[in-house]
């Protein structure tokens, strides 16, 4: 798998040189020092969306990006993240907001926040809009739920604040 990594550039930068710094490419598994938290992240999610695809059934649009290659545009990229003593959190380039907690289990909240995919302990994918998810009442999903809204002024803090 290989990486490009564009490095970030303040509007004082920017001013100064009217310039972007050069991109980085390679493969994640030879690059520079100075990218293997980088690295690391993006190992650490490709493992999850991995494990996520595995877990759901292909939308016709996937389909259509897997057989000519794959996606052209619109690939989803770690954004920001977060990580607290029992989750670890990360905004996407889509929006969404993804929840892993030290469980295994996985809470995706896609923008603009009205839908809910949810990796239960047992492996099983569930997704539906937000408002049925909570009539639902299931004990782990909601628990899930809580824990978003009772740390959602900190994700959000956190998440809005510059993160190499």
């Amino acid at each position: 798998m290989f990486f490009e990594y564009h490095p970030r550039i303040s509007i004082t930068q920017w001013n100064a040189k009217q310039t972007f710094p050069p991109s980085v490419s390679g493969s994640i598994d030879d690059y520079p020092d100075e990218l293997a938290k980088k690295i690391t992240l993006i190992k650490y999610f490709r493992t999850n969306f991995r494990d996520r695809a595995e877990n759901r059934m292909l939308s016709k649009e996937e389909v259509e990006d897997t057989a000519r290659g794959g996606p052209k545009v619109n690939m989803p990229f770690a954004l920001k993240w977060l990580k607290k003593e029992d989750a670890s959190i990360c905004m996407l380039s889509t929006g969404a907001i993804q929840v892993r907690y030290d469980g295994g289990t996985i809470l995706n909240l896609e923008s603009p926040f009205d839908d809910v995919t949810y990796l239960d302990k047992y492996g099983v994918v569930t997704a539906m809009p937000l408002a049925k998810a909570i009539s639902l009442k299931r004990d782990d999903l909601m628990r899930r739920l809580d824990y978003v809204e009772s740390n959602i002024q900190d994700i959000v803090t956190h998440l809005s604040k510059a993160h190499h």
